[in-house]
This record gives structure tokens, sequence and C-alpha cells, in this order.
């Protein structure tokens, strides 16, 4: 059950083309990374990314024990998570270089940690 919840938030992401051609890496689970009103909310977005990929780290590492109060907290997990997907796929804009590199180092270690759940 276990691989089957960290499989669910770590789907493989995939290339896209960017309007002049270019492939352009995707984080997991994130469509896009454009926002409608620049930096500054960006940069709350992936503060707030942060914190549910810190928080469902905590949630596998639990779930992956046993605790069944933790496994009852997974449909709040899976709502969050299609929250953030929407947050990160909308928009105009385009992340900074420096906040596309947070969002890649805030999912790989979502990634890290479901990878350690099927070791």
């Amino acid at each position: 059950m276990m691989v089957a919840i960290a499989l669910l938030f770590t789907a493989c992401g995939g290339q896209t083309k960017t309007t002049d051609g270019a492939d352009e890496a995707k984080a997991p689970g994130v469509e896009s990374v454009e926002s409608e009103s620049g930096a500054e909310d960006w940069d709350e977005l992936l503060d707030s990314y942060e914190a549910y990929v810190n928080d469902y780290v905590e949630f596998l590492e639990k779930a992956s024990k046993g605790d069944m109060e933790a496994i009852n907290e997974l449909p709040e997990f899976l709502e969050k998570s299609q929250e953030m997907q929407e947050k990160l796929t909308k928009g105009a804009g385009s992340m900074t270089p420096e906040q596309s590199k947070r969002l890649l180092e805030i999912t790989q270690k979502l990634t890290d940690a479901a990878q350690s759940m099927n070791k």
C-alpha cells in the first residue's frame, strides 16, 4: 500500500516544448510552472509547496511504520496535492531560474522520500 501511496505523489514528470521549441523539464506532478502575478507569488506558493512536502514526508514515515492515524490522513494529502498542482499550473508569467531550481529541489525531496519507502 505504501508503494502505491508514494507513487501517487511522485508520478514521473515529462518534457514539454517551450514556445521556441526547446525542451523544458517538468517537476513530477507539475504540469507547468507559470504564475499570473509574478515572482513574489511564486515565492509564497513555493513556501506552501515546501511545507506540504515536509508534512507529506512525515506522513510517509509514520504510514510506513503502520501508524493507522497517519493512513487516515491520506484523503487530506490527496486533496492538498490536487490543490498544489492546480496552483502550480495556473498563470501566464514564468518563474525565475532560482524559483525553478527551488521547485525542483523541493520535488526531489518528495521523490527521494517516496523512493526510500520502496527499499
